[in-house]
């Protein structure tokens, strides 16, 4: 690294401690005109004006003062990372610095081959800076402290030292991968770069011409064996002749035979019985293979496992624990069995202490093994699906027991006895949280406590109710001057939902549970929010259903769903803002009766570290059943519009979708894609959308750089912001986001987020508002950031920093950041989170 490029880099961070030295000017200015409140079981102001203002100011001085030299350090050090990260490497030794890998053919996977690497370089962020070793070479300079041992430990990353041994153990590595692909003609070759005590290590792989499958051969000794594998070779994985030789194929299509076998009564086949004979001297790179099934026709061993291969097992008896005790049964098995009280039911055989705790017919529904049925493996793997979705057992053991004292008539049918063991959760339980908001930069506390029953009705029936509370500090106007600073936003909700393990109907469902896992739920809630400037209280009431089209889908639909809207409590203020305007027509009393239907795909395997595809779409429509019963009945309308329970009911459709994208990297760092687009529109008994059905955008999990409710619609722009609760009809919205592992728990993450709300409506008066086709990409406001996250499992906790890059209310020549002399306050917004924003 020359001189010169150091003294540029110096120069870029001198410009940096002077933004940060306007930054925190700014911070201290907007603190004085906000001042500053603690919450200490109540709200107590600190400090007069004035001495808060002197107090800030200092402070300010201070922490520019400190963090000057800090960034200068930081920035310094970050120049010298490359110089510095062979600091620890012994002499005639080098740092493995990069590793690439360049092959000739898209058939092979690099991902794949990444993984046979013996050694690789030292993690890193973008893909540029090896910030762990950087670390890890710092904490060395100097004395050994307790501190700098655990910063060694958990943030750095000892120097990967280049071993010519793993280069060439690498090369073999891939020749053998490649053979199992099979490419027995490739060849590998690595070349070594050595340049300033590191090394790049470059392998370059030429496949040639691979081998392909000439022929496929059976040899199956046992009739019937034989007949159900020629006969199922149309899903086989070998069925295309003239496909690659490759050993993974051959693993596969060995477990779909053993499946196969497995899922028609014979227990005891495992992988083991299939053999494979390669044949490759025929000199034109081609094979034959030939799959060998050996099993025994020695019928004088009742015990030889060949021979009980060959054999098929139906289930004699079916033992179910509904509370099983591992503890005790481990203690004495024998003792433990013989105290249980037995009830035979349908067929099955319930083992339990004392009680029965749980309905037997809702185990049986989720229970695909049956008495003097075949065994088959896809019975038990269902079993334990359908066990698992009723969500009340904190365990499933499923194992068969060959009963040897009963001889049947057929010599070649065993008998099992099947034993489902289940360990219960806990029936109740409940939580306290507690948590600080930051809601549009106000600042407040929030609680709730929920209860939760796990078999409420002794039906797997689980029951959630939920109470909680918020108090909020926000701005407050009284005819223009701002109140003093206080807990004037108040809000209050319960709620209480309760899921069936089936659907509520009037006819039977069992065969409909075991192919679409159905759930019933019915909901009810109360919200009631006190702001300053109105007092609205939201009921919701409704069921659905809940059931799974496959894998990867889930469908949700809600034939019913209620909500009753009352606004009071207005204050002069607030209702002269909107009076006359589009608004107005928002913030009414509203009696909403809707059904909306969803559709989910969703890929992701947690078993693998692979990209997946999250898509949801949502349909509504409401108020048309109203509609057509007021119009049938010849009802009367007030001011045009009909009326249920004196309240005006709201008539609409709306859509939307949610498409995400997530590229796994690698297994520290991960890009999110996200689009989305939804549009509401009203009609017949309504003028405008219901504020609880418009889109708003800005906020923790949307646009980042804007404060949430407080971007758009479109380019107009709302000089009061007293009242920042922008809504409309129409949204879209594209987010980017990259995100990298840090250290320990800690998470880093650079963002990209676009969009804005429209409105549809012509009548809107608010200027710029309306969605214009030819022009609307004008009004697409692009805001960047970083943000940080901890990881704690069980939550994640999320600051991101978001900067408005385009803002489209902002005069033409000054739109961009880059077209502004200076970055202001407001151009900056904080958010705090609880879990990813998507």
């Amino acid at each position: 690294m020359t001189i010169f490029k150091n003294i540029k880099y110096l120069v870029s961070a001198k410009k940096l401690i002077n933004s940060l030295q306007f930054v925190f000017a700014n911070i201290a200015k907007q603190a004085v005109r906000q001042r500053i409140t603690f919450l200490s079981g109540r709200q107590v102001s600190l400090f007069h004006f004035a001495t808060t203002q002197n107090f800030i100011f200092s402070y300010k001085n201070y922490l520019v003062k400190l963090i000057k030299p800090i960034y200068l350090l930081v920035f310094i050090s970050l120049l010298f990372i490359s110089c510095n990260s062979t600091r620890l490497i012994p002499e005639n030794q080098y740092l493995l610095n990069k590793v690439s890998i360049k092959h000739d053919s898209r058939k092979i996977k690099k991902e794949e081959l990444e993984s046979y690497l013996k050694q690789k370089p030292n993690k890193e962020i973008f893909r540029l800076v090896k910030f762990h070793l950087f670390v890890y070479n710092l904490v060395k300079r100097g004395k050994e402290r307790k501190w700098k041992t655990w910063i060694e430990n958990v943030i750095g990353e000892e120097p990967v030292i280049w071993d010519p041994y793993n280069t060439n153990k690498t090369v073999v590595q891939f020749n053998q991968y490649l053979k199992n692909k099979g490419y027995y003609n490739a060849i590998v070759t690595d070349s070594v770069i050595y340049k300033n005590k590191k090394v790049r290590i470059n392998y370059k792989i030429t496949l040639n011409e691979p081998y392909k499958i000439n022929k496929i051969n059976y040899n199956i000794n046992d009739s019937v064996i034989r007949d159900i594998i020629l006969n199922d070779t149309i899903n086989s994985y070998l069925k295309k002749k003239k496909e690659i030789f490759d050993v993974d194929v051959l693993q596969k299509e060995r477990k779909r035979i053993t499946n196969t076998l497995n899922n028609l009564g014979y227990y005891y086949f495992s992988k083991g019985s299939v053999h494979y004979i390669i044949d490759s001297a025929l000199n034109n790179n081609k094979v034959n293979i030939t799959i060998a099934v050996k099993t025994s026709n020695n019928n004088e061993n009742k015990t030889d496992y060949t021979l009980k291969s060959q054999n098929k097992y139906k289930i004699e008896k079916v033992f179910i624990i509904p509370d099983y005790d591992p503890a005790l049964a481990l203690k004495d098995a024998n003792s433990y069995y013989n105290n249980l009280d037995t009830i035979n039911y349908k067929e099955y055989i319930f083992l339990y202490n004392k009680k029965l705790n749980i309905k037997p017919d809702i185990i049986l529904q989720a229970i695909n093994i049956k008495k003097d049925n075949l065994y088959k493996l896809s019975d038990v793997e269902k079993t334990k699906n359908f066990l698992q979705l009723l969500r009340i057992f904190s365990f499933i053991n499923i194992n068969f027991v060959e009963n040897l004292n009963l001889q049947n008539s057929d010599t070649l049918t065993g008998n099992l006895i099947c034993y489902i063991r289940l360990i219960p959760f806990t029936i109740q339980s409940y939580s306290v949280n507690l948590e600080g908001t930051n809601s549009s930069g106000n600042f407040g506390v929030a609680g709730n406590i929920n209860y939760q029953n796990k078999n409420l009705f002794r039906g797997a029936e689980i029951l959630d109710i939920k109470f909680s509370g918020a108090l909020q500090i926000q701005r407050s106007f009284v005819e223009g001057i701002e109140e003093e600073l206080s807990f004037n936003t108040f809000e209050y909700g319960a709620s209480a939902r309760i899921f069936f393990p089936k659907f509520l109907l009037p006819v039977k469902t069992e065969r409909f549970f075991m192919k679409y896992k159905p759930k019933t739920f019915v909901k009810l809630s109360y919200n009631l929010q006190d702001r300053p400037d109105y007092t609205r209280s939201i009921t919701n009431m409704g069921f659905g259903y809940y059931w799974e089209g496959n894998k990867y889908i889930t469908n949700v639909i809600n034939p019913v769903e209620i909500n009753a809207i009352q606004l009071t409590d207005t204050t002069n203020e607030f209702m002269n803002s909107i009076r006359g305007t589009y608004l107005e027509n928002s913030y009414k009393d509203f009696f909403i009766t809707e059904s909306n239907y969803s559709f989910i795909f969703n890929n992701q395997d947690i078993k693998k570290n692979r990209d997946f595809v999250y898509f949801r779409t949502n349909a509504e429509i409401g108020g048309n059943i109203l509609s057509a019963y007021s119009k049938l009945t010849k009802r009367d309308t007030v001011e045009g519009s009909y009326m249920v329970f004196n309240n005006e009911f709201a008539q609409f459709v709306k859509f939307n979708f949610d498409f995400r994208y997530y590229n796994i990297i690698d297994k520290n760092q991960w890009l999110v894609c996200r689009l989305f687009a939804g549009i509401g529109y009203p009609y017949g008994n309504s003028e405008a959308l219901p504020f609880v059905k418009q889109y708003f955008s800005g906020g923790a999990n949307s646009i980042r750089a804007w404060q949430v409710r407080s971007l758009g619609p479109g380019s107009y722009l709302d000089k009061d912001l007293t009242y920042p609760n922008q809504s409309a009809g129409l949204k879209l919205e594209a987010n980017l986001e990259y995100r990298f592992d840090i250290f320990w728990l800690l998470e880093g993450a650079f963002f990209i987020d676009a969009g804005n709300i429209w409105s549809i409506n012509k009548e809107d008066d608010r200027q710029g508002a309306v969605f214009e086709y030819k022009s609307f990409y004008k009004d697409i406001a692009i805001g960047t950031g970083i943000g940080t996250r901890l990881d704690f499992s069980f939550f994640l906790f999320r600051i991101d920093f978001g900067l408005k890059t385009y803002d489209p209310v902002k005069q033409k020549g000054q739109k961009w950041i880059t077209e502004r002399k200076k970055i202001l306050w407001d151009d900056w917004m904080l958010n705090v989170g609880i879990g990813y924003p998507f």
